[in-house]
C-alpha cells in the first residue's frame, strides 16, 4: 500500500519529544500499552473483518516488543494470536505514529494478513491458552503455483467443472462426495501464469464426524513437483480445521504428508489441527530442491490454449 501517514516532515528540533504531525521521532516510540489501548476499541468483540462468520477478536494485550491480538477464527478449535509491531507497516520514514493513527494502520495490516494466507502459511508456537502465528523463517509455498478452494454451495464453479476436466482430471469422485453431503472443500492448484492455467492438481477433504475430517484424495499432474502436494494438502487440512476439525485423517501415502505433520497410526495417517508439527525446514528444502523444474510440453501447451481461448481460472 505504501501510504505514509507522516504528514509534513519539516525540520526536527533537538528535543527527543519533538513531534511532526502524527509522527514522533524514531528513538522515542509510544509504549505498547498506549498502542493496545488505542487498538482495543477497534477490534475487541467485533466480527467480520473479512466476512461476518470469520473472525472474533477476544482481547488486545501489550507485550514488551509488540501488541498481541488474540482471536477466534470461524469454528477453529484453538484460540489464535498475532503480534502486531509497534511501527506502522505503511510509513516510509521509520517514525512512530500517534496511537490513534497506528491503530488504524494496525487494523488494516491485521486484516490484510488474514486475507493473504497468514492462517495457512504462518509458523506456530504454543503459548498458554492460545497458539501464536509468527512469520516463517523460510518460504511456505511454491510461488510458481496458486491454490483455490471451492465450497459445496459455490454453484458458479461446480457448473464449470468441465474446464477443469479439460486439463486431464477426473471430477467424478469429488462430484460424488459433494452429492452425498460430506464435502468440506475442494482445493485445486494451477500454474501461476497470466491466465492462471493450466490446472495441475486437486484434493478434497470431507467431514467424517463432529471433530474429524478426512483427506480423501490428492491428485497432481505427473510432471509437477511435490511442492504442489504440500500446498494442496496443507490448504485442505486448514480449511477443515476452520469447520471444527480437531484432526484430519487419511489413507493417502504421499511422502510429502509427513512434512506437514501427518503421523502414522494403525491403518491411517493423522494430523492434529493445532498444526504444530509441520517441518518448515523440510518444506523450504523441498521448494529449493525443485527450483530447476520447468513446465513440461503438456503444461506449456495447456497454458497456450488458455491464452488463445481467453480461459480464466475460476470462471
Amino acid at each position: 500500500m505504501g501510504i505514509s501517514r507522516s504528514r509534513g516532515a519539516g525540520k526536527q528540533d533537538d528535543s527527543r519529544s519533538a513531534r511532526v504531525g502524527p509522527c514522533v521521532v524514531p528513538d522515542e516510540p509510544w509504549s505498547t500499552a498506549e498502542l493496545a489501548e488505542a487498538l482495543s476499541p477497534l477490534l475487541v468483540g467485533t466480527r467480520g473483518l473479512l466476512r461476518p462468520r470469520d473472525c472474533t477478536v477476544l482481547d488486545v494485550r501489550p507485550r514488551e516488543h509488540d501488541v498481541l491480538v488474540r482471536f477466534r477464527w470461524m469454528s477453529y478449535p484453538h484460540v489464535l494470536g498475532r503480534g502486531l509491531p509497534p511501527r506502522s507497516q505503511y510509513t516510509e520514514d521509520g517514525g512512530s505514529l500517534e496511537p490513534r493513527y497506528w491503530a488504524s494502520d494496525a487494523l488494516t495490516w491485521f486484516d490484510e494478513q488474514l486475507c493473504t494466507g497468514l492462517l495457512v502459511t504462518a509458523s506456530r508456537r504454543e503459548r498458554p491458552g492460545f497458539i501464536e502465528l509468527v512469520d516463517r523463517p523460510g518460504p511456505a509455498a511454491d510461488r510458481r503455483f496458486c491454490t483455490t478452494s471451492t465450497e459445496p454451495d459455490d454453484e458458479d464453479v461446480w457448473s464449470a467443472v468441465d474446464l477443469f476436466e479439460q486439463d486431464g482430471f477426473d471430477t467424478r469422485p469429488v462430484r460424488a462426495i459433494r452429492a452425498d453431503g460430506s464435502l468440506i472443500a475442494w482445493v485445486r492448484a494451477h500454474l501461476d501464469s497470466r491466465t492462471g492455467s493450466p490446472w495441475v492438481g486437486h484434493a478434497a477433504v470431507t467431514r467424517t464426524g463432529a471433530t474429524t475430517a478426512r483427506l480423501e484424495f490428492c491428485e497432481v499432474a505427473g510432471d509437477v513437483p511435490g511442492t504442489v502436494v504440500v500446498d494442496l494438502c496443507r490448504t485442505a487440512a486448514h480449511i477443515a480445521s476452520w469447520h471444527g476439525a480437531q484432526r484430519v485423517v487419511t489413507s493417502l501415502g504421499q511422502p510429502e504428508l509427513s512434512i506437514l505433520g501427518f503421523v502414522q497410526r494403525d491403518d491411517h495417517r493423522e494430523l492434529d489441527t493445532a498444526f504444530l508439527g509441520e517441518d518448515h525446514e523440510a518444506v523450504g528444502a523441498l521448494i529449493r530442491g525443485s527450483r530447476a523444474w520447468k513446465p513440461s510440453g503438456r503444461v506449456r501447451r495447456a497454458a497456450l490454449l488458455a491464452r488463445l481461448t481467453h480461459r480464466v481460472v475460476g470462471r
